[in-house]
């Protein structure tokens, strides 16, 4: 079987973030994969960060960042998928990304809930745990 570039499949007019996204996402190897975070963090989902950034339709985003420390957060990007944690942490996962995840206009809400950028403290991994009920 021979190998297909990822430009080849797409429409020509397709972003090149979506392209590198996408073959980062594919990526053979596990370890050079990306994983979730890393791809929330990727330049292509940058103008969902944009204040005031609204979907085609021209009505507001859900709540996009309304991250939690302990990992409870009511809405996963376009997904619509709730996603609810004991003591998981999608903040704590990789707190290098944090800049990348949370634009600055939204620093103000996570404040409200005591988290602090600047002071992030991650909870520890062997407290991260998922559960879907």
């Amino acid at each position: 079987m021979t190998g297909v570039f990822l430009f080849q499949v797409f429409r020509p007019r397709t972003a090149p973030e979506a392209i590198d996204l996408v073959s980062k996402l594919l990526e053979y190897t596990p370890g050079a994969r990306s994983s979730a975070i890393e791809a929330l963090a990727h330049p292509f989902f940058d103008e969902l960060r944009v204040e005031g950034a609204r979907m085609p339709n021209g009505r507001d985003f859900p709540p996009l960042f309304n991250f939690t420390r302990e990992g409870k957060y009511c809405f996963f990007f376009y997904v619509g998928q709730v996603l609810d944690s004991d003591a998981g942490a999608e903040l704590s996962v990789r707190p290098d990304l944090l800049r990348q995840l949370v634009p600055p206009h939204c620093e103000p809400e996570l404040a409200s809930r005591s988290i602090s950028l600047d002071n992030f403290v991650p909870v520890p991994v062997e407290q991260m745990r998922l559960t879907l009920d």
